[in-house]
């Protein structure tokens, strides 16, 4: 899945928004429509791989918006699966005969709007319809009353046919029974008393229950009573058979659970509607119980990934108060063994960056101790957005200075220019910061120093304590630098600004004896970015 688009055409707020949860939590990108109308201009506007479309829709229905799609040059070749609450043998095959792709009775049950979708895609080039029926028989099986979902517990799998329970204890009304609703395509199931009926409940889980009143065992009120007693089977239609017909027999019958009535001598006709009814209002109880668990599942994953992007994001900025954050994403990317191997002493060529204030040592020896961790937090504060916005790695804090180095631990194209405009952009706002300590009294500068080479660069320290850093001479290099920068100043190497072709301006220094370098070295003061 690639986030395939999927247009919904669907006038119903609470459908729309079942139907756009599951397809956006499975990757696809959703648009919506409410009427026919819009649903034929968005289909030529936003191309979409395939479209959901509502039968029932206010101004044109869904089959005149599937024609005009159909006859429009860009748009007839989208696969078109038709949604609609009508089961019945004859509007299906109107959906077919029109030309859908496919239809899907409402409710939807979650998995089944999945799978249609994705087949949807998956044929979207070829020309058999996606689920099309494929012959006479196949249209005719569909037009049977509403299979009820398997219930937790059930022993048997009735297939695509309901099961219908017959409790009786007379032989003749039991075949009766059994011939009228065999002919209209039912598994039927039958239990001669009340006990053998209770215990066919358990093991064949029927979609439904025709119950005879009188019974030597145990009658059909205490049997109903039974069965609405049972987890499984709260929802599962009983319909009472008798040849009682006074109304303290029916009030008794509904106060033990039952749904229905019918009086002998059985009425064919009345039987088969009732049946039906009842086995279509099960099958929607079934398809929302269903619904309703794979919701519960769908919002706890939901709630789970939540949770650990939130777990993720808060370890983060822990880790990113004591570690560079590209070492911190790395720890809390990978496993323990990847993070050691990953950050394990390695030679790297990078940039190093030190910079440090002129003048510290005076003010912390005449300031408060107060004043003194207030004006380094604030320095600290302006100097370190900087170093994350450019991507750079703080190794230390230095007291009154720092130390960043570019290209690790993850590698940079850019490692020279990206530090030489962080010092650019430091220098800016240590001009902001000087204001306001100069109407405090404070007199402090700052300087900077860059050079590039390699180093040795890795996690150090013991167990308890770790941390990563840069050694070498490129290091020396760069605080020498700094140590022998006024203020204000950039002071960079020659080598390393001799790759940038004149992208900075600078004034040239000559050639500088650095403390601990045997020989001079070649520096420039960097005034900006070239005009």
């Amino acid at each position: 899945m690639s986030g395939e688009r999927i247009l919904v055409v669907e006038d119903n707020e609470r459908n729309m928004k079942f139907v756009r949860d599951v397809l956006q939590f499975k990757g696809y990108e959703v648009v919506e429509a409410v009427t026919g109308e819009e649903g034929v201009r968005l289909a030529s506007e936003v191309d979409p791989d395939l479209i959901l479309m509502d039968i029932q829709l206010p101004g044109i229905n869904g089959y005149e918006a599937f024609e005009q799609i159909r006859n429009g040059e860009s748009t007839r070749q989208i696969p078109i699966i038709a949604l609609t609450a009508s089961v019945s043998a004859s509007d299906q095959e109107k959906i077919l005969k029109a030309g859908f792709d496919g239809f899907e009775a409402k409710p939807v049950a979650l998995q089944r709007l999945v799978d249609v979708v994705a087949n949807g895609i998956a044929t979207s080039g070829s020309t058999e319809p996606v689920a099309r029926a494929a012959d006479e028989a196949s249209i005719k099986a569909q037009s049977l009353p509403l299979v009820a979902e398997q219930r937790p517990g059930a022993t048997e799998q009735h297939g695509p046919v309901p099961t219908i329970l017959v409790v009786d204890d007379t032989p003749q009304n039991v075949k009766l029974l059994v011939e009228i609703l065999k002919s209209q395509q039912y598994n039927v199931v039958t239990a001669d008393g009340g006990a053998a009926g209770l215990q066919a409940v358990e093991t064949h889980a029927p979609d439904l229950i025709l119950l005879d009143i009188m019974m030597p065992d145990i009658d059909g009120y205490e049997v109903c009573r039974r069965i609405r007693e049972m987890e499984a089977h709260r929802l599962t239609p009983v319909v009472m058979v008798t040849a009682l017909d006074g109304k303290d027999e029916r009030v008794k019958g509904i106060e033990s659970g039952a749904d229905d009535f019918l009086n002998k001598p059985i009425v064919i006709p009345e039987l088969v509607a009732r049946v039906r009814s009842l086995l279509r209002i099960k099958s929607l109880h079934d398809q929302v119980r269903v619904q309703a668990v794979e919701l519960e599942a769908f919002n706890q994953q939901l709630e789970g990934k939540v949770q650990e992007q939130l777990t993720k994001i808060q370890r983060m900025d822990g880790l990113k108060r004591f570690l560079p954050p590209q070492v911190a994403e790395i720890a809390l990317t990978g496993d323990e063994e990847t993070f050691l191997q990953q950050l394990q002493p390695h030679r790297q060529h990078i940039v190093v960056v030190f910079l440090d204030l002129i003048g510290f040592t005076a003010f912390a020896l005449s300031e408060e101790p107060e004043d003194l961790m207030q004006m380094l937090g604030e320095f600290n504060q302006a100097m370190g957005k900087l170093v994350w916005q450019y991507e750079g790695t703080l190794d230390r804090f230095t007291g009154d200075g720092m130390m960043i180095f570019f290209n690790d631990p993850i590698p940079v194209p850019d490692a020279e220019v990206r530090a030489l405009k962080m010092t650019i952009a430091m220098r800016e706002a240590f001009e902001e910061l000087r204001e306001v300590w100069n109407r405090r009294g404070y007199e402090l500068g700052c300087c900077w120093g860059v050079a590039s080479g390699y180093a040795t660069i890795g996690v150090i320290g013991f167990e308890e304590r770790l941390d990563y850093t840069a050694m070498g001479t490129v290091t020396n290099l760069a605080a020498r630098l700094c140590a022998t920068g006024a203020d204000n100043e950039i002071l960079v190497t020659k080598r390393l600004m001799a790759k940038l072709d004149n992208q900075f301006m600078v004034d040239d220094r000559g050639e500088v004896a650095l403390k601990g370098n045997p020989r001079p070295t070649g520096i420039v003061n960097l005034r900006g970015l070239s005009e």
